[in-house]
């Protein structure tokens, strides 16, 4: 509970120090909208750095569902191994004698 209320503290400080400098012009904010152009400017970076990210998990995400699907058919084919049935899959290059 300590820690939390130490955070909260933390945090009010930072932001009232962020306004009063705003405030005072000692930090710029051409908007007039209380948040350092600093800041909105590291949002940005930080905004395109997450689209980019999820862009690359949503392809890697992709690969994987076609990944599980060919697993799932290999594993049907094990199966059916398993109950002796004849293989479906593809023919070894080199027949064994």
């Amino acid at each position: 509970m300590k820690t939390l209320l130490i955070i909260t503290i933390v945090l009010l400080a930072i932001a009232g120090l962020s306004f009063i400098l705003t405030r005072t012009g000692k930090v710029k904010d051409e908007n007039k909208n209380a948040v350092p152009d600093s800041v909105e400017e590291k949002m940005k970076a930080i905004r395109k750095e997450i689209k980019a990210r999820t862009k690359r998990v949503k392809e890697e995400v992709a690969d994987v569902k076609v990944a599980a699907k060919e697993v799932t058919k290999q594993v049907s084919q094990v199966v059916d191994a398993a109950a002796g049935k004849k293989r479906t899959g593809r023919k070894p290059k080199n027949p064994k004698v």
